[in-house]
């Protein structure tokens, strides 16, 4: 419920753009984090990051609220990254499985 009035009061008035886009609502330990990403200018997401951390969502301080993130050209890279990340933390972390990482490089056309 303090997701949706978050978003509802936002500054930046979701409701009232054209922009399509998602949310994601992240838990973090205790708290939560509120992700609101809309897409921008055919190719862009824009993010703003909210935090629950006194029992209501807050607008993460930043030097705008929404702003861009990655152009949907970068994502399939970003996508390479996470799944190679999410294998990593998979291992013992050690200097080899470092390595292995570092070593799964991403090539070919987005």
């Amino acid at each position: 419920m303090n997701a949706k009035a978050c978003i509802e009061n936002s500054d930046e008035k979701f409701q009232n753009i054209n922009d399509l886009g998602f949310i994601i609502l992240h838990r973090c330990g205790e708290n939560y984090l509120l992700l609101v990403c809309t897409w921008r200018n055919e190719n862009e997401l824009w993010e703003s990051v909210y935090y629950d951390g006194s029992g209501k969502f807050e607008i993460w301080e930043r030097k705008s609220n929404h702003i861009p993130t990655y152009c949907v050209w970068e994502m399939g890279i970003v996508y390479h990254e996470s799944q190679a990340w999410k294998k990593l933390l998979g291992t013992d972390r050690e200097e080899n499985s470092k390595q292995q990482y570092l070593d799964h490089l991403f090539e070919g056309e987005v």
